[in-house]
């Protein structure tokens, strides 16, 4: 599911660069994975194909199985719904998407899938993804751990 956000970088921010934390935290058993593109953001890229009346609204629609901004080829739309759902997996999974003027957070607190808008005062031009889960899923789940060439 990491190769999802590397490949969004190179197919639909306009850059070539994207910054990675990496943090594990023992206290707190939590793995976490932050990458963020200083492209031109979500909200702009989907702008292409449609119209939307908040940055909220276009990242909720891009989470949405099968919407793409179609900027490269081989775009099928599935990527996003796929690491969000990889990543929320077990109670414990977080997913933060933050572009523009808004956030979206999607967990699944009851097992099911929940995500909330949250406006921000000021933008991001480009993209910050921010999946947090437990350490033990990794133990759950290899396919988490995966050999990413980009």
């Amino acid at each position: 599911c990491f190769k999802e956000l590397f490949n969004n970088v190179q197919d639909h921010s306009g850059e070539t660069d994207a910054y990675v934390i990496l943090r594990d935290d023992p206290k707190k058993s939590e793995f976490r994975i932050l990458v963020c593109d200083l492209g031109i953001g979500i909200p702009k890229s989907l702008s292409k194909i449609a119209s939307f009346a908040s940055d909220g609204d276009a990242l909720l629609e891009a989470i949405k199985e099968g919407v793409t901004a179609q900027s490269s080829r081989g775009n099928r739309g599935a990527g996003l719904p796929i690491l969000i759902d990889n990543a929320t997996a077990h109670r414990d999974g977080l997913v933060k998407i933050t572009s523009g003027f808004a956030q979206i957070i999607s967990s699944r607190p009851n097992k099911q899938l929940v995500t909330l808008i949250k406006p921000l005062p000021q933008g991001l031009n480009g993209t910050l993804v921010d999946l947090r889960f437990r350490r033990s899923m990794l133990q759950h789940d290899a396919s988490i751990i995966e050999n990413v060439t980009w």
